[in-house]
């Protein structure tokens, strides 16, 4: 009697764990890129001058500045759509007879010009050159729809790391579950060029733009069972 209870007991305690599912999991990446337009430019503009003195290059630039800054307002932008970006004063030196000798003073007033129209991009160049400015810098695109880009990217990355995690859970025999993790990520470069052909100023400078690529990742962790 000892010996079928003891038989008995064992059957009725393996069965259960013999009828569970065995689980386990599996990992995939899914990376999606969404392409854009640039609608917002941001430039620099820096006017440099030389003099004697520090004090006589200083006022020299703090006149061609003024001039730069009029020209910006007349073209109808505002004051919050530029700002001094750097302001330096160095010495400059001759090399020539092989010695480094002081011969003046060189002031350069950096200035960061935004831009939320495309379209003003080459003229607003022109005018910076015209109105006092001797160099100009980067041109950096950006889009006000950013964030939108970014949510369409992480659907579409969503989407092709599901795909994966199926064809990886088909091929080794598993049925797929549900998600245990996503881990997320966010890049943003530029791309191909186009031509602002809609400028509304055709005898200014040409610009040829880059498009916004906006890239999501996804880590996503899947339950699977046998």
């Amino acid at each position: 009697m000892m010996k079928k209870f003891l038989v008995c007991l064992l059957v009725c305690v393996l069965l259960p764990v013999m009828g569970m599912a065995e689980t386990s999991r599996i990992t995939v990446m899914g990376k999606a890129t969404v392409s854009l337009e640039p609608d917002q430019a941001t430039l620099t503009a820096s006017v440099v001058t030389q003099g004697e003195s520090a004090a006589t290059a200083a006022a020299e630039n703090a006149e061609h500045v003024t001039g730069l800054l009029s020209a910006l307002k007349a073209f109808g932008l505002q004051d919050d759509q530029f700002t001094t970006d750097s302001y330096q004063v160095s010495t400059v030196y001759d090399y020539t007879q092989g010695n480094a000798r002081a011969v003046g003073y060189e002031v350069r007033n950096r200035i960061t010009v935004h831009l939320t129209d495309m379209t003003q991009l080459g003229a607003v160049i022109d005018l910076c050159l015209t109105g006092g400015a001797n160099e100009i810098g980067s041109i950096l695109y950006a889009s006000s729809r950013l964030g939108e880009c970014e949510d369409e990217a992480l659907h579409k990355a969503i989407e092709e790391g599901r795909r994966r995690a199926e064809l990886a859970a088909e091929a080794c025999g598993l049925k797929l579950g549900g998600v245990v993790s996503v881990t997320e990520s966010y890049s943003s470069y530029t791309g191909a060029r186009y031509a602002a052909e809609d400028s509304l100023y055709k005898n200014s400078t040409q610009i040829f733009a880059s498009n916004l690529e906006v890239s999501a990742s996804v880590e996503m962790v899947f339950q699977t069972e046998n």
